[in-house]
């Protein structure tokens, strides 16, 4: 696997203010901000935007947005940021739908070992900037059952507060990420549980062209245009080792809400049906996904051989509810009709396997392959006519071998297929036409490559 990873100081905190500014360095990575706030800068992968072709998992969940797969930013904050892990190249075979470009894996903050453990940090900076959180951490031994584990909790609570350097470029962010665990003894596994919630506030000034740059960075564009956004995410899972830790089960539910509301303008075409110019529409979205994911693996050695085998299944049942209104400078015009008002329920179940085998640490190959079913039914309010059921369902596959002829070098070719359904806007999009005839696209990924680590040179 073409991996990178980051954690401690090589996280970049605090001169990294989000995630994003920490993977500045990291080959293949690609950054763009489309609505010119500072903060949703987003994150795209070897070519690919991150919308539609990069998986991104916080603390195992699947953080992607129920409608286009879009990512809203910032996720957390770097203070609860413990380690990022980048995997470059599809990984449909895997994660099914949507990884066309790879996946990367956010780890929120490590336990502390103490019984307990205060920390946090306030900062300030120009434009009224003003960043802090607080938290506690620790971990107790269990002298109440026979059980003989360890209970971990995790509490970290924060607020970035900026006016920005553009009109129109302020925003108001609030964190909260609560967690815990038991921790079985001798390695026999855990049970854990998990919520975070984030409440922004973001205004958009519009992105400016190169010309207008130079000119003057300050004014804004949109002077109307930005976000509310509420977002929760509820996960239970455990793991389990049995027969002297060569299988480990594992099970985790998930349930993550998101009540987005958000003002956006055109410029420069005038809503023609009721003639206004610039046009700037209300848009509210909410949305909900639930997901299941069952995983067993097996892992042995033979003298210098070993292997590990990898099966899972993984359910999703989700629902977006869209409408979108008229808000001429910022006022919701009640007197007409919406432009959308639709209700989609997309569900997803997939299996999937993967094999791979190490041979002394010099040689290692993988296969793997996945099998996805898709249902999605639209149902819109404003044209029932434009209503729609559809169905699909994808296999994928993927392969790959790791020379090591000496420690610090890794020789590597992969191959791997990936896929990606429609989106529910692809189909049924804001104010537009239904597609109907729209299947899923394919792609196939052949990567051949070298990794030198000066950290461990060769002497």
């Amino acid at each position: 696997m073409n991996a990178s990873r980051k954690e401690g100081e090589d996280l970049d905190y605090p001169k990294a203010r989000y995630y994003q500014e920490s993977l500045r360095d990291l080959e293949g990575m690609n950054f763009f901000d489309t609505v010119g706030n500072g903060v949703d800068r987003t994150v795209g992968l070897r070519g690919f935007s991150e919308g539609n072709s990069v998986i991104t998992l916080v603390d195992g969940v699947r953080v992607n947005e129920v409608d286009g797969d879009d990512v809203y930013y910032p996720l957390l904050p770097m203070d609860d940021l413990e380690s990022i892990q980048v995997d470059r190249g599809s990984a449909s075979p895997i994660y099914g739908s949507n990884a066309f470009a790879g996946v990367v894996h956010l780890t929120t903050g490590a336990y502390r070992e103490a019984p307990m453990t205060f920390f946090g940090g306030w900062e300030m900076s120009s434009f009224d900037g003003m960043r802090f959180h607080q938290g506690v951490s620790g971990t107790l031994a269990d002298k109440l059952t026979p059980v003989g584990g360890k209970f971990k909790y995790y509490f970290n609570g924060s607020r970035d507060n900026n006016d920005g350097f553009r009109d129109n470029g302020d925003y108001r962010i609030t964190n909260f990420n609560i967690k815990s665990e038991y921790e079985l003894p001798d390695a026999g596994g855990r049970i854990y549980a998990g919520v975070k919630h984030t409440d922004d506030d973001i205004s958009n000034p519009g992105a400016l062209t190169f010309d207008q740059y130079q000119r003057d960075l300050e004014p804004t564009l949109k002077n109307l245009d930005g976000r509310h956004m509420d977002v929760t995410t509820v996960q239970l899972g455990m793991d389990k080792t049995f027969w002297d830790e060569r299988i480990l089960a594992s099970l985790m539910a998930s349930s993550r809400t998101n009540d987005l509301s958000f003002y956006t303008t055109t410029i420069s075409f005038a809503d023609f049906p009721d003639g206004f110019d610039p046009d700037t529409d209300l848009v509210t979205t909410k949305s909900r996904s639930t997901d299941l994911i069952w995983q067993l693996a097996y892992q042995d050695e033979w003298d210098w051989l070993s292997n590990q085998s990898v099966m899972g299944m993984e359910i999703r049942d989700a629902s977006n509810q869209s409408l979108e209104q008229d808000a001429f400078l910022g006022n919701v015009v009640r007197s007409t009709a919406a432009e959308t008002d639709r209700l989609a329920e997309p569900e997803n179940a997939g299996l999937y396997w993967r094999e791979t085998l190490n041979a002394s640490d010099k040689l290692i190959g993988h296969f793997g392959m996945r099998h996805d079913y898709h249902w999605l039914d639209v149902r819109d309010q404003v044209t029932p006519t434009d209503s729609l059921s559809r169905r699909w369902r994808e296999s994928s596959l993927s392969g790959g071998i790791t020379v090591k002829p000496v420690e610090s070098v890794d020789l590597f070719t992969n191959y791997s297929q990936g896929f990606r359904v429609p989106t529910i806007s692809e189909l049924a999009p804001f104010s537009g036409t239904v597609s109907t005839n729209l299947t899923p696209e394919r792609s196939d990924s052949y990567e051949i490559g070298g990794r030198v680590r000066h950290g461990i040179l060769p002497r």
